[in-house]
């Protein structure tokens, strides 16, 4: 049996190491997004890491789609979904509207700006480039996790 002096000391071991373990996936998720924020579904690790839960169920309105994360190096971070190939963007306007999204008059750009009525949210941007036959849903954090 254990004596508690050395159970104590193997807790302590399994400690560092669980912190040298997270702290070393953590700085490497952080820097591969950093090199390139691109990334698919099947990019399992990366993809559970930083996939908002809102984008995730996003509908597909594509076959063809992969997803961005930016960091936010002085600006809120931000996660996207890249449908090539698609343009009805109805689907995804009835799902922003079904997380309690209300589409702005204003807008940014070419991009349909979204919010909830109350308080401080998310913004989700909608964009259709119709040149490149393809939408972008992105949302913009205005908090940090």
């Amino acid at each position: 049996m254990l004596s508690l002096k050395k159970y104590l000391k193997w807790l302590l071991i399994a400690l560092v190491l669980y912190t040298i373990g997270v702290f070393s996936l953590e700085s490497w998720l952080d820097k591969r997004i950093s090199d390139n924020p691109a990334y698919e579904k099947s990019d399992m690790v990366v993809y559970r890491y930083f996939t908002d839960t809102d984008i995730a169920g996003v509908p597909k309105i594509s076959e063809r789609y992969y997803f961005e994360y930016h960091i936010g190096d002085g600006y809120a971070p931000m996660n996207e979904i890249i449908f090539s190939d698609a343009s009805d963007l109805a689907p995804l306007r009835d799902y922003l509207k079904k997380l309690g999204y209300e589409k702005e008059i204003k807008r940014f750009g070419d991009s349909e700006v979204w919010k909830k009525p109350a308080g401080k949210s998310d913004t989700f941007y909608l964009w259709h480039i119709k040149d490149r036959n393809e939408v972008r849903l992105s949302k913009v954090f205005t908090h940090i996790f």
